[in-house]
């Protein structure tokens, strides 16, 4: 079902909004005993803004802490691996692009509530990555962190086979930190769009003074601030 537009007539919008919960809830195998929590866990800023409703900010604030513990304990439970590994997987794990993904895979972009200002533009993956955490908060307050962290289990850890980090996920930060040493200036990024909305890509370029260049493409800025990263990391040398 695509994500529910607002219409002229405010009884045909909260009937499709309505329709869309009860369908998200057979995707996450949870009925809500309070149906308010998982319709303000939908709802972003910009809509409540426009209608009197609550946002999700709140329940994304206790999701995110709901996710970090879920994901922490499992990581200490089932792998053997030191604190500073640990600590990367985790961030790895819990970061935009991790939970946006996560909330493509719940098809979030569906239900989500969005203000007139985005004027038919799909959720960025910022808003999709909110609007999981508040969905985990959520169902951390209508049915504990049992029910919440098996969401975590399932589309965040992928059942214990999220694979390997990325090799360049620590690219922006190793570069960041060579130029430091180096007595270089900081590395400066622009970027430009492409794409339309439901696929767009972000293209960014890194420089650092008048030296060499590098640039990356991905669905995040982040996503091509790294790649854009790791190319000046290979030219430097």
């Amino acid at each position: 079902m695509p994500q529910a537009k607002r219409e002229k007539d405010p009884e045909v919008e909260r009937v499709l909004f309505e329709r869309g919960l009860s369908e998200l809830e057979e995707r996450i195998g949870h009925s809500f005993v309070r149906k308010r929590l998982l319709r303000q866990a939908m709802t972003h800023s910009s809509f409540a803004m426009e209608d009197g409703k609550e946002s999700y900010e709140r329940l994304e604030f206790l999701g995110d802490r709901v996710l970090e513990l879920a994901v922490s304990d499992w990581l200490f439970h089932n792998r053997g691996w030191d604190e500073g590994q640990l600590s990367k997987t985790l961030a790895w794990l819990v970061d935009e692009e991790s939970l946006a993904s996560a909330a493509e895979g719940l098809r979030l972009d569906e239900n989500v509530r969005l203000g007139k200002s985005f004027a038919g533009r799909m959720p960025t993956s910022s808003v999709l990555a909110d609007a999981f955490e508040a969905l985990l908060g959520a169902l951390y307050v209508d049915a504990g962190f049992g029910v919440a962290s098996r969401i975590v289990m399932v589309h965040v850890l992928m059942e214990g086979d999220f694979g390997p980090i990325p090799d360049d996920y620590f690219s922006r930060s190793t570069l960041e930190e060579r130029c430091r040493k180096g007595g270089l200036s900081a590395p400066t990024f622009s970027h430009q769009e492409r794409g339309p909305e439901h696929e767009k890509e972000f293209e960014c370029t890194v420089t650092i003074d008048d030296g060499p260049t590098g640039k990356g493409v991905g669905r995040t800025k982040k996503e091509a601030e790294r790649k854009a990263s790791a190319e000046l990391l290979k030219k430097l040398g």
